[in-house]
């Protein structure tokens, strides 16, 4: 009877738990919406399309990870930003790495929106007096100045301001600016000549970020591998100081530099399910059939088994020819490839 009653206990109180978190949750989605009308729309949109570049990419880089960076329910259908906080509520590794790559997307998108000259009320381009264009290398680097400062008005707007734990707020902080250094140093300069008969009399430079997201999605999965837990350090114990000392310490004391992801607990086991933090497992999930780690990392290290099978793949383009001028006609064919998914350890 002690037992039954315990658990009962227990059940509500995670029944309350839950009550409490999405209330919480629902009023910050209500300040959110109102905060977003204060934001450019056209800024609002690109923060949206930032999300989902930013899940797109940790996924491929997830991929065959224990931990495959599901997409949020809290994402899926989105017409505002949403808090990371409140979606992410664990300060792990994997979290950090979030924080990276979507300050890193958000920049992308600004960025290139900038050059398009979507944003008419932002002051994207440096124009000369006659209202050219000026150099397009000093223009872009105005360009990069005003785009960082916009991204991080943005994560102080629909994340940063809604956190109350000092620490919390740090390690948000922190890594999305991680992302956003890795992200501009990953930028290449193009130039283009201009003149007769092919002479370079003239050359207009510039930075190029079309490709750099995927770029920097890769660098972060190395400083995610790298990631170190944040060790507190000895704080002053007047009140006043305290935020901007967590600031200023916000990193391990055995790392040489700054650009490290950092994280505050430690990850959960993602081999087995676990609904309450949104952990699917990794029971029947695939692994790289030809990557004989990849399959031990998400099945036999988690006590599964290595299941091979046939996979059928309809539709695929295959015997591509040119047809002039100017297609390029492909047939439809069936493809048969042997894959492999994580399966019980015994049959039933």
């Amino acid at each position: 009877m002690d037992r039954v009653f315990r658990k009962k206990s227990r059940a509500t109180k995670h029944y309350l738990l839950l009550l409490i978190l999405c209330s919480s949750m629902a009023a910050l989605q209500r300040k959110l919406h109102v905060t977003s009308k204060k934001v450019s729309p056209n800024v609002v949109n690109s923060v949206i399309s930032a999300y989902k570049d930013a899940f797109k990419n940790c996924y491929k880089n997830f991929k065959y990870e224990r931990w495959n960076c599901p997409v949020p329910q809290a994402f899926s259908h989105i017409n505002t930003p949403v808090s990371l906080t409140y979606t992410y509520p664990h300060a792990t590794k994997e979290t950090a790495y979030v924080y990276a790559i979507v300050a890193a997307s958000i920049l992308n998108r600004i960025v290139r929106n900038c050059r398009q000259g979507v944003y008419q009320d932002l002051t994207c381009v440096k124009h000369s007096i006659n209202g050219t264009q000026s150099n397009q290398d000093e223009s872009f680097s105005v360009n990069i100045s005003n785009a960082l400062k916009l991204v991080k008005r943005i994560i102080k707007i629909f994340d940063y301001k809604y956190v109350r734990d000092e620490k919390r707020k740090a390690f948000n902080w922190n890594n999305s600016v991680i992302g956003l250094k890795a992200f501009t140093e990953r930028l290449t300069t193009v130039c283009k000549c201009h003149g007769l008969s092919g002479y370079c009399s003239s050359k207009t430079c510039w930075k190029s970020s079309l490709s750099s997201l995927k770029e920097t999605s890769v660098e972060l999965m190395t400083l995610y591998h790298g990631a170190k837990k944040y060790e507190e350090q000895h704080q002053q114990s007047d009140p006043s100081t305290q935020s901007t000392n967590v600031m200023k310490n916000f990193i391990s004391k055995d790392v040489p530099n700054s650009s490290v992801l950092v994280y505050l607990t430690e990850s959960p086991d993602y081999c087995k399910k676990n609904s309450s933090i949104e952990v699917q497992g990794t029971l029947n999930r695939e692994c790289n059939h030809h990557l004989d780690d990849s399959c031990k990392k998400l099945c036999s290290s988690c006590g599964y088994r290595k299941h091979s099978f046939v996979k059928t793949i309809e539709n695929m383009q295959c015997n591509c020819k040119f047809r002039w001028c100017c297609t390029v006609v492909c047939e439809k064919c069936v493809s048969r490839q042997i894959s492999s998914r994580c399966s019980l350890s015994t049959l039933r």
